[in-house]
């Protein structure tokens, strides 16, 4: 989650012993009464970033994608996110990656509002945030 002017597509590097794998993704506008992540990590967007040429070891990856309409998605409405501080602090281990559960529409559980278990997953449920397709 973090905060653009505009939206556009990327691809995020979420494992670090895994740098070949890169996650596309797209940054989307957030709902009213969206929640921010309460803490630093490193899935924010890079359109910050003044050093343009640095690839990061995590999070967004050069070169940015194309720029998109950013549209909500009414199947996130970005009041719960999932992971642990230290997954988006940090990335997780390839190995250690679960799969993501989700529901008949495709939206994580841990999106939902009701409570939901979640640990390592990397995804911060569409809002204001990159939504991953892997």
């Amino acid at each position: 989650m973090d905060f653009v002017r505009s939206c556009y597509t990327s691809s995020m590097r979420l494992y670090p012993d895994r740098p070949d794998i890169h996650v596309p993704g797209a940054w989307h506008f957030c709902a009213p009464g969206s929640v921010a992540i309460p803490y630093c990590h490193a899935f924010t967007s890079s359109i910050w970033d003044y050093d343009q040429g640095q690839v990061a070891a995590l999070g967004e990856q050069k070169p940015r994608g194309a720029w998109s309409r950013g549209n909500q998605l009414p199947q996130f409405q970005g009041r719960h996110f999932c992971g642990s501080e230290q997954a988006w602090r940090n990335g997780i281990q390839f190995a250690d990656a679960p799969g993501l559960d989700l529901d008949d529409a495709g939206v994580p559980l841990c999106c939902k509002p009701a409570p939901y278990d979640v640990h390592l997953h990397v995804s911060a449920c569409g809002c204001g945030a990159c939504t991953f397709s892997g």
